[in-house]
């Protein structure tokens, strides 16, 4: 019950009312009348009525927000101020019941000491009682953080394997439509050289520059897959470190075969000037 709920000024008042009928009684001489004691015990008694009736509904209030606190399907906000109401809720009904024993009996010094020291008692095991369930509620909050950070990460891991996935099949056509080419073209210089159009030294070298040009396509291919690849924005820095290494790799590949390809035609270039000045030269002592 919060103040001036209807229900706890209604007894508040009551209350009072009582309690000054009770200090009237209390007030009067030795020697009291027989009405007056059965007057006092009846008051006693309606006042002790309405403490109960107050106690049940503070206890029904606090139990509701127990459960509220101790579900953890709810937000952990919400547990946490269900908590704090709950403990509140608690110390204000054993502060309650402590006036009401202090005030509605005759009690020596030593009793009222043990009343007030039993409620002090009691505020201090709840609020340890609260400081674990507090704990506990951090600890679920932040079990539920992790859940969810685990979550996305598992999403994230998911959106980039299937990225990784696709440009990895996009990759191996390309590399299958290379090779595929490749073959075709020298399945065509097998046939040129059994049907006697090549020679051997000619199908040779034809067949190696069918195997370099095809090799240069799939580097290229590979370097481009993984450079694709580092765009990735989901891709781990340490996939991304690997990436590049690959990619200096295969640049350094591509590099010493498009050399080699250009020493090749260099030399090809060389040989066939030195077979026409040769060529030149005899027809020139010929003549």
């Amino acid at each position: 019950l919060k103040e001036g709920d209807p229900l706890l000024v209604k007894y508040q008042k009551e209350r009072d009312a009582y309690q000054k009928r009770l200090d009237a009684i209390e007030g009067k001489k030795t020697g009291s009348t027989k009405a007056d004691n059965e007057a006092k015990q009846q008051l006693e008694k309606e006042l002790k009525a309405q403490f109960e009736l107050k106690k049940t509904f503070m206890q029904k209030e606090i139990e509701l927000q127990k459960e509220i606190a101790n579900d953890k399907d709810n937000p952990s906000a919400v547990r946490y101020a269900a908590l704090v109401d709950s403990l509140a809720k608690e110390e204000a009904l054993i502060k309650t019941q402590r006036d009401f024993e202090l005030k509605s009996q005759k009690l020596t010094e030593s009793e009222r000491k043990v009343i007030i020291q039993k409620a002090e008692d009691q505020i201090l095991d709840i609020r340890r009682q609260s400081g674990v369930k507090f704990a506990e509620i951090i600890e679920d909050s932040k079990n539920l953080q992790k859940q969810a950070i685990d979550s996305l990460n598992a999403f994230r891991k998911s959106e980039a394997d299937k990225q990784i996935d696709d440009l990895t099949n996009g990759l191996q056509k390309q590399l299958d439509a290379i090779q595929r080419n490749a073959n075709q073209e020298t399945d065509t210089e097998v046939t040129r050289y059994e049907i006697g159009k090549t020679n051997k030294e000619q199908y040779e070298k034809r067949k190696q520059e069918i195997e370099n040009d095809a090799r240069k396509k799939s580097l290229l291919a590979e370097i481009n897959y993984y450079q694709d690849l580092i765009k990735l924005s989901n891709l781990p820095e340490e996939e991304k470190r690997k990436a590049l290494a690959k990619i200096s790799d295969l640049q350094l590949e591509y590099h010493k075969l498009d050399v080699e390809s250009t020493k090749n035609a260099n030399k090809e270039k060389s040989e066939s000037l030195k077979d026409f000045f040769e060529k030149w030269r005899t027809q020139i002592d010929q003549i």
